[in-house]
């Protein structure tokens, strides 16, 4: 049987999101001898469907409030909605957990992300005091479409602002504290 496959399949460079937030996850759980800990676990892409058709109201409320656009843009704005709610079903969606396995295993998720096959960008769906702190360091850049990396590098700067934030890190020294891994 003739083999009709290209040759260059499986040949990347390319780290796939997932495989990223698999290492921070383990490098966290080492930082505090597994008192505190990270998972990655495969998210719900109709929770996703459900937050994006909430921002979608959102823009609605705010742009009737405004009362500046006509039944024409109104309309494009309501499409919108529904052709966002057509690719849910292709996309990769992870939530991203800190957990505290001495304390009755906790979690707090502070994130979900979803791509498609292509892998970039990557979409975070973000704890909201995560979001309003990152969104205030960049200058508001991503509005209410909220925040994606394009690429691996702005994947893992991201990635690095969203564990430095204020919450995450409270988050982190209140499970510390709770299971005695602090003096």
């Amino acid at each position: 049987m003739a083999d009709l496959w290209p040759n260059d399949i499986g040949i990347t460079t390319q780290k796939a999101p997932l495989s990223i937030l698999q290492e921070q996850a383990s490098i966290l759980g080492a930082k505090t001898k597994n008192l505190v800990g990270a998972e990655v676990q495969v998210g719900d892409s109709t929770r996703l469907r459900l937050l994006d058709l909430n921002k979608k109201i959102e823009k609605i409320d705010a742009t009737l409030f405004e009362a500046t656009k006509t039944g024409e843009e109104m309309a494009s704005i309501l499409n919108g909605k529904d052709a966002i709610a057509k690719d849910y079903s292709q996309l990769f969606v992870y939530d991203f957990y800190i957990t505290a396995p001495v304390l009755n295993q906790y979690r707090f998720r502070i994130f979900t992300v979803a791509y498609d096959f292509k892998l970039y960008p990557v979409r975070f769906y973000l704890d909201k005091d995560i979001q309003d702190q990152i969104q205030t360091e960049m200058g508001s850049v991503w509005g209410r479409q909220g925040i994606s990396a394009n690429s691996e590098e702005e994947l893992l700067g991201l990635l690095m602002q969203i564990f430095s934030s204020n919450k995450v890190r409270q988050i982190i020294n209140a499970l510390l504290v709770q299971s005695g891994g602090t003096n």
